[in-house]
Order: C-alpha cells, then sequence, then structure tokens
C-alpha cells in the first residue's frame, strides 16, 4: 500500500458518548464528509456494542451486525438511569442448560447505558462511497501493554477524578480512550474521538506527542460538511484531490508548528494564503474565518470543535493490523515535499464552488 495513503479511522470506544440520533450523529455526519476531503480513507469500526456502568461494577459486550443496528436515542439513555443492572454466573449441570445456582457478581444502579454503533451510515452510503470501509479493531501484545501502561497513569489523574468521579465510568472512558489511542499510535492512523474521551488525552499536561489533524479543511471551508455525498464522491474523484491533501497537511504543520498557543484560525488562513500566492501569483485575502469554527489548544496538544483526528507519536507506529484494510499500512511522517502542479488549486476552488465562499 502506498506509504503515504492518510487514513482516519473511527472507533466505537472512543466516540460512544457522542453516538446518539439527532444533532450528535447530524454532527458526526459532517465530519465524516469534511474528513472524505482530508484523508485518504475513513476506517468505521464495524458492529456495535452495549456499555453499561454504574457504581458498583461495569458490563460491557459486543453486539454483531445483524442489519438492525440503530442509533442509540437520548430517549433511551435517559430511561435506563437510575434502573438496576445485574450480572450472575452459574456453572451449568448439563451442557446448554441454564445453571440451577447463580451468584450475583454485580449489581448496581445505572449511570450511563451507552450503545454505540456506526452500521447506520452503511444504509446511506451510495455506491460511489469507496473509501470509508468497516473494520475491526486489532488486538495484539504490544498495543494491549500501551494500552495499560497508558491507563495506569491516567488512573492516577486527578483531573479524570474530578471530571469522573465514579470509578467504574471513569475506568470505561479511560480505558476505551486509551486502547483507541494505542491502536492509532501502533498502526500509524489518525483517530478521531469524541469530547468525553479526548478529555482523556487532554488531562495529560505534558503529552506533547500527540497532535490535531484534519483541522484545516473545516477552518477554511466549514460548509463541507454539509455536501451531499455525490458531491463529496465527485470532488475527491478530482485528479489533482492528492496534491491539494498535502497542502491541506503542510498548512496544518505550519499552524502547529508557529500558533502553539496563538490564534490557530488566522495561521491556517494565511498558511493558505501564501499557498495560493505561490501557485497562482494573486495575493487574496481569504476574510475572516467564522467564529462557528473556532479551535481551541488545551494543555499542549490542539482539540476542539473542528478537530477532526489525533495523530500520535511516530516512535510507536509498528506491526499492528487494523483489520485486513490496513494491513502493514503506515502513514506519512512529516509532509510530503514531492513536485506539484497547481492543478490543487482547482480542487480548493471547486469545493468554494459547491459550498460559497466565506
Amino acid at each position: 500500500m502506498d506509504e503515504d495513503v492518510k487514513t482516519l479511522w473511527v472507533p466505537l470506544r472512543s466516540n460512544a458518548h457522542s453516538l446518539l440520533a439527532g444533532a450528535p450523529i447530524q454532527g458526526l455526519r459532517r465530519r465524516l464528509k469534511q474528513a472524505a476531503i482530508s484523508y485518504d480513507e475513513v476506517l468505521l469500526e464495524s458492529g456495535g456494542l452495549s456499555i453499561t456502568a454504574g457504581p458498583s461494577g461495569r458490563i460491557e459486550m459486543p453486539l454483531p451486525d445483524e442489519g438492525s443496528l440503530a442509533f442509540q436515542t437520548a430517549h433511551q439513555r435517559h430511561v435506563a438511569r437510575g434502573q438496576r443492572f445485574h450480572l450472575s454466573l452459574g456453572t451449568e449441570d448439563v451442557q446448554g442448560v441454564a445453571a440451577n445456582e447463580m451468584r450475583t457478581f454485580i449489581n448496581s444502579e445505572t449511570s450511563i447505558i451507552w450503545v454505540p454503533t456506526l452500521q447506520p451510515f452503511a444504509r446511506e452510503l451510495p455506491p460511489s462511497v469507496d473509501w470509508m470501509k468497516y473494520v475491526t479493531s486489532p488486538v495484539t501484545n504490544s498495543i494491549k501493554k500501551t494500552t495499560d501502561d497508558w491507563r495506569r497513569r491516567d488512573e492516577r489523574n486527578d483531573a479524570l477524578r474530578e471530571l469522573l468521579p465514579e470509578s467504574f465510568v471513569r475506568g470505561a472512558v479511560i480505558g476505551h480512550a486509551d486502547r483507541d489511542l494505542a491502536v492509532a499510535a501502533h498502526v500509524g492512523v489518525s483517530v478521531m474521538q469524541d469530547s468525553r474521551h479526548r478529555a482523556v488525552l487532554g488531562s495529560r499536561f505534558a503529552d506533547s506527542d500527540w497532535h490535531a489533524t484534519g483541522f484545516a479543511l473545516p477552518l477554511l471551508i466549514p460548509d463541507v460538511g454539509e455536501l451531499d455525498w455525490e458531491a463529496v464522491a465527485t470532488i475527491r474523484s478530482h485528479r489533482a484531490m492528492k496534491d491539494f491533501r498535502r497542502i491541506l497537511q503542510e498548512i496544518e504543520q505550519m499552524t502547529l508548528e508557529q500558533s502553539r498557543d496563538g490564534d490557530v484560525e488566522t495561521a491556517v488562513r494565511h498558511a493558505m494564503e501564501k499557498h495560493l500566492v505561490k501557485a497562482t501569483g494573486k495575493v487574496e485575502s481569504l476574510g475572516a474565518i467564522p467564529k462557528a469554527a473556532t479551535v481551541e489548544f488545551g494543555a499542549g496538544i490542539m482539540l476542539g470543535v473542528a478537530t477532526v483526528g489525533l495523530g500520535g507519536p511516530a516512535a510507536l507506529v509498528g506491526g499492528a493490523a487494523l483489520g485486513s484494510v490496513v494491513a502493514g499500512m503506515q502513514t506519512a511522517i512529516g509532509v510530503g515535499r514531492t513536485r506539484r502542479n497547481k492543478g490543487w488549486v482547482s480542487v480548493y476552488g471547486e469545493l468554494l464552488d459547491n459550498t460559497g465562499p466565506l
């Protein structure tokens, strides 16, 4: 596989809090469309999960995809909160026949019940959307070790204890966030996480190895997420799309280097203006970035509403495989400096034509 393939992975666990029908899913759909322009491929974790936690325990179960998985609703979460959940185990006297005596291991009130799935997106995607694939999450010894190391550190974090005072809920959020971050770091892909799970990484005040990815496009053209899937597919088919993505990567790297604690929106706009001048010889101001697209800096890494993904420490990129789709894959480290023509400008123009000027 091409070594500079840029991939975004969208796992279930690290997005479980936000995978709700209605406005949250509409927001995720916009981010996936933005990611379709910024990344070569987008990988969605297949199937579904049921995650329940409370003061006295936690239960997590996989949900196979049988064509009936649907996005959880806010009402379903609301009515389950406060109800009790149980886990009982027993030894079968006859194989296949329920045990006569059961021992209760968990009996707890429900604090959270999250049922994340991304499968419903498959039913809305046209055949032209061939860059979005469903994959399974890898489990290797190296990923497990990294996850455990990070989890032990994060469980001692006072900021997370204050944010998530209930131990089993905190354990679920920390464990899920660190597991998905470990997968992304070892495989070499960017990972999308919701705000609840990004708080785990944001609490590591000394950790500067992680960086935001995919944030330039939604700042430059916030309305890309409003295009329909067919329009996104048409724009992606432009012959200069790969060059356009390299430009976006350069803009993001320049922004991260120059605006660690500054005005991200202005830095992105100025970087794009410099690239346009270099390509066309014209000096054109892109105007002000809408405040709705604001990105915030936090805890030494850039996190915020316009951040599509997070890229991990290069030192961990190794031999894990994210399903069969990305076996042996490694994203480009740094920014490609290959020769390119001015074709990327026409991609930018086509995006503006489809979304309207800022």
